[in-house]
C-alpha cells in the first residue's frame, strides 16, 4: 500500500543544526524552524563548544518550546556535531539545517506531502542564495502548484555531474529530508571540511526514490565575505578528500560510469584547486600531494576493471604520469 497523509499519522521529524560562533544568526535560523506548519518537529541542537551567545541563546530557546533537545559539548567541528545529534535523533526522518540559514514556513509540511504522495525515500528542494541585507518574501510563500520530478538515486548522482547547480543540489543536506535508514551505518568524518559532500552520495546511493520540488523553500545564507570570495588555503584541499571518497566508493561497488565521471571530475578539480594555490602563493604538486597519491593508488587497483574511455584514460595518464604537463594544458583549455 502507497503511504499517505490521510491513513497515518504524520510522523517526527528530526531537525539537526549543529551550531559554532553564529549568535548573529542563530534566533533567525530557530525561528523559522519552529513556525513550521509541519509541528511534530524535534530539534537537536547541537552547541559545539561555541564561545559566542551561541549557548545562551540555545537554551533560551529550549525554555520556551520542549519540542528542542540542546546538547553541550567541546567543539570537534561540524562533522562531529552532525554525528552527535544523528545519535540523539528519534525521528522516523531526518533533515539537517544550518545555523546561519533559515527556511520558509511551509517547507517540511509541502515537502512531507509530496514524499508521502510518491513514496519516496528522500524529498529535496531548491534554495535561494541570500545575502546580509536581504528581504525575503517568499517566507512564507506556500506555491499551490510545484513542479516535481521524481528519479533514482542513481539517476541524482549521475544529474549531479550535469551543471554546478545540480553538483550543489545533490550534495548538499540542507535541502533534503530523508528517511531514518538511509543514515544507517553513515558516520561523518571528523575533523574534516565539505563534510557533507563526503557523504550524501551515499545516502543518494541507497535511495529507490527521490522526489525534487523545483521551488526554493531553504534560504542559503552568503556572509559578506564570500560575496568577493575567501582566500584559499591548504584547508581547501580537504574538497578533493571529499571527491576522492567518492571515486573509491563508486569503484568499490563497481559503478565504472559514475567512477569514470566523478575520476575526470576531480582531474580538473586538482587543477582548479592548484590554480587557487597558486594565486595565494601556496605550493602544490598535483600527483604528489597525499590526495593525488590517493587518488592514483585508487585508480591504478581499479584500471584493469573499469574499462575508462580512451580520452579518459589519456587524461589519467597525463595526470599521473606528467602532472605539470596536464595542469598547463588545463590552463590552456580555461582560457580559450
Amino acid at each position: 500500500m502507497i503511504m499517505t497523509e490521510q491513513n497515518m499519522q504524520k510522523p517526527l521529524i528530526s531537525v539537526i543544526i549543529p551550531v559554532y560562533h553564529v549568535d548573529k544568526y542563530l534566533g533567525r535560523c530557530l525561528n523559522s524552524i519552529l513556525d513550521q506548519t509541519y509541528e511534530n518537529l524535534e530539534l537537536i541542537v547541537v552547541d559545539d563548544g561555541s564561545d559566542d551567545k551561541c549557548p545562551e541563546i540555545c537554551d533560551s530557546f529550549a525554555e520556551k518550546d520542549s519540542r528542542i533537545i540542546v546538547i553541550h559539548k567541546e567543539n570537534g567541528g561540524v562533522a562531529d556535531a552532525r554525528n552527535c545529534g544523528l545519535s540523539k535523533a528519534s525521528g522516523e526522518f531526518i533533515t539537517f539545517v544550518d545555523p546561519d540559514d533559515y527556511i520558509n514556513k511551509n517547507m517540511y509540511d509541502d515537502m512531507m506531502h509530496k514524499l508521502f504522495e510518491n513514496n519516496a525515500d528522500i524529498v529535496m528542494c531548491d534554495f535561494k542564495y541570500v545575502y546580509e541585507d536581504d528581504v525575503v518574501s517568499e517566507i512564507s510563500d506556500h506555491p499551490s502548484d510545484v513542479n516535481v520530478d521524481i528519479i533514482s538515486g542513481s539517476d541524482a548522482l549521475y544529474q549531479s555531474y550535469s551543471s554546478y547547480k545540480n553538483g550543489v543540489l545533490y550534495s548538499v543536506l540542507w535541502n533534503k529530508i530523508c528517511r531514518r535508514e538511509l543514515y544507517e551505518d553513515l558516520v561523518f568524518p571528523t575533523g574534516r571540511i565539505y563534510e557533507d559532500e563526503a557523504r550524501v552520495f551515499m545516502i543518494l546511493y541507497k535511495a529507490a526514490k527521490i522526489a525534487y520540488i523545483d521551488h526554493p523553500y531553504y534560504f542559503y545564507h552568503q556572509h559578506r565575505q564570500s560575496i568577493v570570495g575567501k582566500r584559499w588555503n591548504q584547508t581547501n584541499l580537504q574538497l578533493l578528500d571529499a571527491y576522492i571518497d567518492k571515486l573509491e566508493f563508486y569503484g568499490r561497488k563497481k559503478e565504472y560510469e559514475l567512477f569514470e565521471k566523478e575520476l575526470i571530475h576531480i582531474l580538473h578539480m586538482f587543477c582548479y584547486t592548484k590554480s587557487k594555490l597558486d594565486e595565494e602563493g601556496i605550493q602544490m604538486d598535483l600527483s604528489e600531494d597525499s590526495q593525488g597519491r590517493r587518488c592514483i593508488k585508487i585508480v591504478n587497483e581499479l584500471m584493469s576493471d573499469c574499462r575508462l574511455s580512451i580520452k579518459s584514460k589519456i587524461e589519467y595518464v597525463l595526470f599521473s604520469k606528467f602532472s605539470k604537463a596536464y595542469y598547463y594544458m588545463w590552463q590552456i583549455r580555461q582560457k580559450s
